[in-house]
């Protein structure tokens, strides 16, 4: 099959999406396949904000679409969703080729602007109807968790596979060069819009004041990256480390170090999208704070796993939650390895294509 790959990203750009486009060729391209990618952007970040930050996205779609009309005739295109509603873009270029078209719903445009309050409503409407019109005519959809799936059933009526982004190949450290981070709690990832991270401020603050030898560790980078430091200190926080973006080599020793990770997700944005630092705290062996929806697919799955799962509101349960772990001595399971998770996800991308031939 020749396939042709989209996305504003790719692999050299340091984009998740883009490692995971890359991944996924390659592994086609290994059974056989013909594939190519087709990227708008050599350099993943510096997102504008506003109305620039909307142009970039447009100028994104530009840039594909022409890459797209201009390439060798195809067989099926697959698209990601960068830049927003990408599959408005892919769904013309598999027209043009007479291209059967798949789409893996990384997030849901325009839905989670609207939710954000980054898009007004006016300006939603018509973009979701020009989606629901695509969505019918692709030959599959592909989406995060079962949350997600539900949301397209629900809005577009469009039946939807879930695959889940597979984390990064990295090496878990040795047992015995795990750090000891009992009473340490660490969000890793990205500190924007669509998170909770306000609420871990208001939660660490009850802790410090009831002597809790807690301490909160944001790593990562974001929207909120600053307002979080300046939240803290309105708050008196003497306990929270505030650190950049680790490199891929020291991410594991970071989640092992801590005694729990933080996985949030605002409730208005379930079914919008999917926390890719899930993926990586599912293997780590250690216990999960979730934050967010507490009815839906992941959080239930999340639940019936152990973890803890609130709402953002439950400040003091999460509180509590958090106490019960630091005192526990139960000594927590190795990490499990990403390669089984990766060829499985991998496996059901490549029957997906060979059912729809």
């Amino acid at each position: 099959m020749r396939l042709l790959l989209l996305n504003r990203f790719g692999p050299d750009s340091e984009a998740p999406t883009g490692r995971l486009l890359g991944e996924l060729a390659d592994h086609l391209q290994a059974r056989g396949h013909e594939v190519s990618l087709l990227t708008a952007d050599p350099v993943y970040g510096g997102t504008r904000k506003g109305w620039l930050r909307w142009l970039q996205e447009f100028r994104a779609h530009g840039v594909l679409l022409w890459k797209s009309l201009l390439h060798p005739r195809v067989d099926a295109v697959l698209s990601l969703t960068s830049p927003v509603c990408l599959l408005l873009t892919a769904d013309l270029a598999a027209r043009r080729h007479h291209a059967r078209s798949y789409h893996w719903a990384m997030d849901l445009y325009p839905d989670l602007a609207a939710a954000l309050g980054q898009l007004p409503a006016a300006a939603a409407r018509p973009l979701r109807t020009s989606m629901r019109r695509a969505y019918a005519r692709a030959t599959a959809v592909v989406a995060l968790d079962g949350d997600m799936r539900d949301h397209l059933r629900a809005v577009y009526g469009r039946e939807a596979a879930v695959i889940a982004p597979w984390p990064p190949s990295l090496p878990w450290p040795l047992p015995s060069a795990q750090a000891e981070g009992e009473s340490t709690w660490l969000y890793s990832g990205n500190l924007g819009q669509a998170h909770e991270v306000g609420v871990l401020l208001h939660v660490q603050q009850l802790l410090e004041k009831e002597g809790v030898p807690a301490t909160l560790v944001l790593q990562g980078a974001g929207a909120q990256w600053g307002g979080s430091q300046e939240t803290a200190r309105a708050l008196g926080l003497t306990r929270v480390i505030w650190r950049p973006p680790v490199p891929d080599a020291e991410l594991t020793a970071s989640l092992l170090g801590a005694g729990v990770l933080i996985v949030t997700r605002k409730p208005e944005t379930q079914g919008l999208l999917w926390p890719s630092k899930l993926a990586l705290a599912l293997l780590s062996g250690r216990p999960i704070l979730w934050i967010g929806d507490t009815e839906g697919a992941t959080a239930q799955a999340l639940r019936a796993g152990g973890h803890g799962v609130f709402a953002p509101g439950q400040i003091e349960e999460i509180a509590a939650w958090l106490r019960l772990k630091f005192a526990s001595s139960a000594i927590l399971p190795d990490p499990q390895p990403v390669e089984p998770v990766r060829s499985a996800a991998l496996r059901q991308w490549e029957e997906l294509l060979a059912a729809k031939k």
